[in-house]
């Protein structure tokens, strides 16, 4: 939990967070990082306000993400105006087993997935030319636009996406082709999409090709290696 703050439910979670309230955290270019092992999400932009909530001019772009609950969010409300992202984009990032953070105890859920986002459909939002490989997709509240032109390997069996609204819940699961066009056309998200059966020769061949592209000598540091840094 977050000390000091007047939120029940903030706490030390997110990677790199650009924060969307009534001071709006605006004109950011992240690029080049390199993040893993974040209990929650590895970059994010997100905010609530009680006026008009506006994103601009923030970008993501050719970070390495690893072994975080989620690898990237992005959501926005408000009561009181229309919540915007404007010049806003994720892309040639590389998110690599995004859902599974490697924290003992940590409770599975819908919401561990490569791409989450929350509250405003934000189609404004550009998320393209990333290169994803893990256990589940998306999870959005209704379906977001924006997404092209990925490269995403998904476990077989695992989630394309997760749906949830108020009243209603919809999972479609990475199991077959009828699964994935009912996706894409429900989404209309053109990436390239390839479900790999988990240790399979074909997924460790995928693997080999990210952790190369990922350039980490170890995706998620051990203990050795972050005393390096003190």
């Amino acid at each position: 939990i977050l000390l000091g703050t007047r939120s029940h439910w903030a706490r030390y979670g997110n990677g790199i967070e650009l924060w969307i309230g009534k001071k709006p955290c605006n004109g950011n270019v992240i690029e080049n990082c390199q993040i893993s092992r974040c209990y929650d999400v590895g970059a994010t932009i997100q905010g609530p306000s009680s006026q008009e909530v506006h994103s601009s001019d923030n970008h993501f772009r050719n970070n390495r993400i690893a072994y975080c609950r989620q690898g990237f969010e992005h959501w926005a409300e408000t009561t009181d105006g229309p919540a915007i992202f404007e010049n806003c984009d994720f892309r040639n990032n590389i998110l690599y087993c995004c859902g599974d953070n490697k924290f003992e105890g940590t409770p599975q859920r819908d919401n561990d997935v490569a791409l989450l986002a929350y509250k405003a459909p934000a189609k404004e939002f550009v998320i393209t030319e990333n290169l994803i490989y893990g256990r589940a997709y998306r999870f959005n509240q209704g379906c977001t636009p924006g997404l092209t032109d990925n490269e995403v390997y998904i476990h077989q069996g695992g989630g394309l996406l997760y749906v949830t609204g108020k009243t209603f819940k919809t999972i479609i699961p990475a199991t077959d082709s009828l699964h994935l066009n009912f996706y894409r056309a429900y989404c209309g998200d053109n990436s390239k999409i390839t479900y790999v059966l988990p240790d399979s020769a074909d997924d460790m061949a995928i693997r080999s090709k990210i952790m190369r592209a990922l350039k980490f000598k170890y995706p998620a540091p051990g203990r050795n290696e972050i005393e390096k840094y003190k």
